[in-house]
């Protein structure tokens, strides 16, 4: 017996609620944040040579 299932796959991609660029930000600073903010998954830190 053979069973065919049809799938169907979407993607929801969200927009950051309210993006923002600080520059000259030390490493330190942004480790010190990242512990702050881990009880809180929902907010999102990317860092790039003194860019946050």
């Amino acid at each position: 017996m053979i069973y065919l299932t049809e799938i169907t796959i979407t993607k929801t991609l969200l927009k950051p609620e309210n993006p923002s660029l600080l520059i000259g930000i030390r490493w330190e600073t942004y480790q010190a944040l990242l512990l702050d903010l881990a009880e809180n998954p929902s907010k999102k830190l990317t860092y790039d040579q003194g860019s946050l």
